[in-house]
């Protein structure tokens, strides 16, 4: 116990480590926080600007319909600008429309837009749906249905229903926001790794003068590592509760009700962490200390980018065209366990992603042990 103790004061004067394991996390979320507050990343849709080239021969009813179509709640849909089409070529590059509609002399349909986006896929949609149902009405027309039955099959055409019907399974609503804190979380719990380097460095005579000192101690080396150990998940997982007491209370982000699992897999991710450092610092035997953080530092960085930190969509990416990466990212298995929580009404991935993790951990807990327990020296 005295000796616990000891080490734990010399762990809380190590301020570099500190920073980078506390405090800059904490400075990255309050970034994320105040650059994202202002930006709804739920999917708000607004009245579309389009523009229409003036002509004749457009089929009855379609400019109305332009006019007058609606989004389910109410809200027009376009905002319809017919003019030439030199004026409307001028007001897509100014960027004051989605894009433009004409016809050809032969009732051929033209869409023209500077840009994909979420309003250029409603207009093209739109557009698309109204072929669509013109084809299939001219169809019935061509095949001399009686009269009554095509004004029936048009009637039913334009009440456009939904057979679908959302069942709630009592998750909560998706926002992109959560994904750049799950993946700062996950980045956080892999820095511990920063003091299992710094562990490993303390106890080899390899490495360091302590470690020299420690070689010829009567306290056995094994021992004194699993003390170091112990002392660096205290604070490490002390250091995850207050940037998770920070990011909850503080910055009011809500990361679910499972608080209990949330702990758990960050109990978790913080052994892996530190592990994966002490593994790292025991098995380049040859590299310096600078390298060895250097590698910390890099994949926590590119585990936490390629998990969503920089753009939620590269998590989409990985997963769909490189997805062991998914399964060899700790950063990604943690954001996926806590996207797990949040998202979904079962707990299969979740424990899924437990199972992983503690698989990482063993790894990297029975590799240190097995170079540590092969080290010998002829001289200190």
């Amino acid at each position: 116990m005295h000796l616990f103790k000891v080490r734990l004061k010399c762990l809380l004067r190590d301020r570099t480590i500190l920073f980078w394991t506390l405090f800059f996390p904490i400075i990255l979320a309050t970034f994320f926080n105040f650059t994202l507050a202002k930006a709804n990343y739920d999917l708000e849709i607004s009245t579309i600007k389009i523009g229409v080239v003036e002509s004749s021969n457009y089929p009855t009813g379609f400019l109305e319909l332009l006019e007058n179509v609606e989004f389910d709640h109410g809200q027009k849909m376009f905002l319809v600008n017919s003019s030439n089409l030199e004026i409307l070529i001028d007001a897509l590059d100014h960027n004051q429309i989605t894009g433009y509609i004409e016809i050809t002399s032969d009732n051929v349909f033209h869409l023209t837009v500077k840009e994909g986006g979420i309003n250029a896929t409603i207009l093209k949609s739109f557009i698309d749906d109204y072929l669509q149902t013109e084809s299939m009405i001219n169809t019935l027309i061509i095949n001399a249905l009686d009269p009554q039955d095509i004004d029936k099959v048009i009637a039913d055409l334009s009440k456009n229903a939904n057979y679908l019907t959302a069942d709630n399974k009592g998750t909560n609503t998706p926002t992109y926001m959560l994904t750049y804190f799950y993946s700062l979380l996950g980045m956080a719990l892999i820095y511990g790794g920063y003091w299992g380097v710094n562990e490993i460095i303390n106890v080899q005579a390899n490495l360091s003068p302590r470690g020299m000192r420690i070689s010829v101690s009567p306290t056995k080396r094994l021992k004194l590592l699993l003390i170091n150990m112990g002392c660096a998940f205290l604070i490490h997982i002390s250091e995850i509760l207050v940037f998770l007491a920070y990011v909850t209370l503080v910055l009011g982000i809500n990361f679910g009700s499972d608080f209990f699992l949330i702990i758990l897999l960050c109990i978790l991710g913080s052994i892996t962490g530190i592990s994966f450092g002490a593994f790292i610092g025991i098995s380049l035997k040859r590299a310096s200390e600078g390298v060895k953080v250097g590698i910390t530092t890099v994949v926590g960085i590119l585990g936490g980018a390629l998990s969503g930190m920089m753009y939620p969509n590269i998590k989409y990416w990985v997963s769909t065209k490189l997805p062991i990466l998914s399964y060899i990212n700790p950063v990604s298995i943690i954001t996926d366990g806590l996207y797990s929580l949040y998202y979904y009404p079962t707990k299969d991935r979740y424990v899924t992603n437990i199972i992983i993790l503690a698989i990482m951990a063993v790894v990297f807990i029975t590799g240190t042990y097995l170079n540590f327990r092969s080290d010998s020296y002829e001289s200190v």
